[in-house]
């Protein structure tokens, strides 16, 4: 047996592993302890991760559909006559429609992100079917637009930690969350804000139990005591932002008791933690995705990231940091590949256009309506839409059916494979050579760029994505710009903080450029290398003219959630309970492992949190079968009654699909919540955001 050095792949963690090799198979994952993000630790995934790759249930060779779209009838292909059918099919109908007609996807954090973006570039197509428009690029894209880039959190050096909906201890267990726990152990201040009791929530000095989709009335009412009382950094705001004057006359009204009994949090209590986020130093702020979900998602990003802003707790060490990317996000992207027709992606977003396009509402409305140009093919990879896009079952599903070619390459049959004109072996994280970058995730501190050298060779026919893309545009007659993914690894590390080819970056494991702070100072953020920040007026933009010729509003508001009690008090009467979806599990990661014995023995099944009130008036007891219901659809989950949510919200699990159902319908709708998601207007004017955190749902119990 031997020990190969690796990384562990199976999110977004890059932590470092040991991997046990014997007779040319995996059988042991243990943490690296000599690697510097995880110090030898493993979540669950990355301990289960032998049984993911030897995993019986993987896919194992190419397959091609018989029969109609959906039936479950498949032929064994080989690899050849599978990329020459992607291929063929993709240039007729480009032929047809034109470049734009076709789009591709790669799921949240795959690490094949920079051979995706590229291959999509290069084929002439701007369109992505992603989830960005609810996932870091609404978070990503405020920051640039405020500060020209999003600033980090620095747990390690922090006094106080701002915890905004998130629970990152459960859901980035290594990395950030580990962090996290280091700074709470050493005495940091703790503030979370969340509709849940999560376990960060428990452990804090202050928790606001707000409302679901009020985060911007509260973010308001937080700079309201901040400017009012006099708790910012005076010196910074009069010299580096720009639009205060404006903002204090903005949220001038809007106070503790406004916004009372919009957010359900008391007045003293919204002023008490104000102050203790304000008055310590230095304190940093950590945004979780749930404030992405929603119309007002701009707004609601750019109230939140005025707190730092104010409080002078940008760029310093424990605040809210620019720090370098050990890649450029460019680079990483594949931006620097990046065709004309970026202007012309689906849906009218500039900000999230501007990053990375296209949200998936938008490309599976263009698929049903024709939207400016049809969209006639996907190739999907590593993206299960059937069950993680919002409104799955009567928007993304019909728009599946309705395409000429689909194409899916992953690691298993999802609901979403199922639908597929050709299905493609995924190799593992184990089984290919790659690169992490979690620095675009913000998961560390400083931002780095991680190895992850195969550690094994891919079981059956499985195959590295990277390899897939280059072999179909060759067949296109199209450049990659690398005759293979070792050459595309080498141009990618030479241009991050590595400095060197794949080969000699395998032997470091880990880099990062050097770090600084206070870079407005020095001008570190500015391309022409002045002092300021990289913005229209070179500083902090409280007040936004870029946003104002967008003809978004340049100044955060508070808007009412579209489906609420408060908004439609009719459709309250039938659906009387506020839903928030999207509550994630330690041991899986979006839609994937439910394969997996280990990770299904800890978490089998969903749970819905409902409070023992509300248990009581619908005769539920904890462990029942819950049918939840919303005016799109319905799901059934097990009850979790709990005191720690209002009497007046359910939270449901997130990205629930059963493999072992007999039925498509089973497998893949008959616990998954986005049967009762919004994928309607009205999305965010910048980012195209949909509501997911605020709805209104009806519970009942079950037969089982």
């Amino acid at each position: 047996m031997k020990i190969v050095k690796g990384n562990c792949g199976l999110c977004q963690g890059g932590c470092g592993v040991l991997a046990y090799i014997e007779d040319g198979r995996m059988v042991k994952v243990e943490g690296d302890p000599d690697f510097p993000t995880n110090h030898g630790i493993l979540c669950p995934k990355g301990l289960a991760s032998v049984q993911l790759v030897n995993s019986p249930h993987r896919l194992k060779y190419p397959l091609k559909r018989l029969g109609e779209r959906g039936e479950g009838k498949w032929a064994r292909i080989t690899w050849d006559e599978a990329l020459d059918t992607i291929a063929a099919r993709v240039k007729e109908i480009r032929a047809k429609y034109g470049p734009l007609s076709v789009a591709g996807s790669c799921g949240t954090g795959r690490p094949l992100i920079h051979h995706d973006r590229r291959f999509l570039n290069i084929l002439g197509t701007p369109n992505r079917l992603n989830s960005s428009h609810i996932c870091y690029m609404p978070m990503l894209g405020a920051g640039i637009v405020t500060f020209g880039r999003f600033p980090s959190s620095d747990f390690r050096n922090t006094n106080c930690i701002l915890n905004w909906g998130s629970n990152v201890t459960h859901t980035r267990r290594m990395g950030m969350g580990l962090q996290l726990i280091d700074a709470w152990k050493r005495g940091a201040k703790l503030i979370t804000v969340d509709p849940l009791l999560t376990p960060l929530a428990s452990k804090s000095d202050i928790w606001l139990q707000l409302r679901p989709g009020t985060d911007c009335a509260l973010a308001l009412a937080w700079l309201n005591v901040i400017i009012q009382e006099k708790l910012y950094d005076q010196e910074f705001v009069s010299r580096w932002t720009h639009g205060f004057d404006r903002l204090a006359a903005h949220v001038e009204p809007f106070t503790p008791e406004w916004a009372e009994p919009i957010t359900w949090v008391p007045a003293d209590k919204i002023r008490q933690a104000a102050r203790l986020y304000a008055t310590t130093s230095p304190a940093t702020l950590y945004p979780g995705v749930s404030v992405e979900f929603g119309p007002n998602t701009t707004g609601t990003i750019r109230a939140l990231l005025f707190l730092p802003a104010l409080t002078g707790n940008i760029d310093v060490p424990g605040g809210n940091v620019l720090w370098q990317d050990a890649i450029p996000m460019g680079t990483l992207y594949s931006m620097e590949d990046k065709p004309a027709t970026w202007d012309n992606a689906l849906g009218d977003y500039p900000l999230l256009n501007r990053l990375l396009p296209t949200a998936g509402h938008a490309g599976w409305r263009a698929v049903l309506t024709e939207q400016r140009y049809p969209l006639k093919a996907l190739l999907f990879h590593a993206n299960n839409a059937i069950v993680g896009h919002e409104n799955s079952q009567n928007f993304v599903y019909k728009a599946i059916m309705k395409l000429e070619f689909l194409s899916v390459m992953d690691l298993f049959m999802t609901p979403t494979a199922e639908l597929a004109d050709i299905v493609l072996p995924a190799s593992t994280p184990y089984e290919r050579d790659n690169i992490f970058t979690p620095n675009a995730e913000k998961n560390y501190v400083p931002p780095a760029i991680i190895s992850a050298p195969k550690v094994v060779e891919p079981l059956w026919e499985s195959r590295d994505d990277g390899e897939v893309f280059i072999d179909i545009l060759k067949r296109l007659g199209l450049d990659y710009g690398a005759e293979t993914v070792k050459e595309r690894l080498d141009q990618l590390c030479l241009k991050s903080a590595a400095g060197v080819k794949w080969e000699e970056f395998t032997k470091m494991g880990y880099a990062s450029y050097p770090q600084s702070f206070r870079k407005y100072e020095s001008g570190g953020l500015r391309p022409d290398g002045k002092p300021g920040f990289s913005t229209p007026s070179g500083k902090v933009e409280l007040y936004s003219s870029e946003l104002e010729k967008l003809e978004i509003d340049p100044l955060p508001l508070h808007k009412e959630p579209p489906e609420s009690p408060v908004s439609q008090p009719e459709l309250a009467r039938t659906y009387p309970l506020i839903l928030t979806t999207g509550i994630r599990s330690p041991v899986y990661y979006h839609t994937q492992y439910r394969h997996i014995p280990w990770l299904r023995e800890i978490d089998p099944e969903p749970r819905i949190r409902i409070h023992p009130e509300t248990a009581q008036k619908y005769g539920i007891q904890d462990g029942d079968s819950v049918y939840i219901e919303s005016q799109r659809g319905k799901c059934k989950q097990r009850a979790m009654v709990t005191l720690g949510i209002d009497p007046r919200v359910v939270m449901a699990d997130a990205s629930w699909w059963l493999p072992e159902k007999a039925t498509r319908e089973e497998r893949a709708w008959e616990v998954n919540i986005n049967n009762l998601t919004d994928s309607e207007p009205p999305h965010d004017p910048g980012f195209g955001s949909t509501s997911g955190r605020s709805l209104l749902c009806k519970i009942y119990k079950a037969s089982e």
